[in-house]
Formats: structure tokens, sequence, C-alpha cells
């Protein structure tokens, strides 16, 4: 669970991060 929550966790910011590029 642990590793599955940090996998989406990378998702998200990298998701963040692209819009706020």
């Amino acid at each position: 669970m642990g590793k599955e929550k940090t996998h989406i966790n990378i998702v998200v910011i990298g998701h963040v991060d692209s819009g706020k590029s």
C-alpha cells in the first residue's frame, strides 16, 4: 500500500508540476 501511495503521489505531483510550468 505504501508503494502504491508513493506512485500516486509522484503522478499527482508530476501533474501539478506540469500545470505550474
